[in-house]
């Protein structure tokens, strides 16, 4: 028995190390990507500037009952377990 698996451990050994080595040398041999090459940078649409009086003015216009337009997130306490 201690024959079969020291055999077996040696043979799983070889294996990697020779499946390691052949991975190995087939990506160092495969073809590199070719580099991005871009033929006009791309360009976003310009953005409006809105005053915070202009906003509360559409907002008025919209029939909206918002008077802050500022849009802070509303931020909970964490949920607490009393444990086991």
């Amino acid at each position: 028995m201690k024959i079969t698996k020291l055999a077996l451990r040696i043979w799983f050994s070889v294996a990697t190390l020779f499946s390691f080595l052949v991975g190995w040398i087939f990506f160092a041999h495969s073809n590199k990507p070719a580099p991005l090459t871009q033929s006009q940078p791309a360009q976003s649409a310009p953005v409006p500037d809105l005053t915070s009086r202009q906003l509360r003015r559409s907002f008025r216009s919209n029939g909206s009952t918002f008077s802050n337009p500022s849009f802070a997130p509303s931020f909970r306490p964490r949920l607490r377990t009393g444990g086991s």
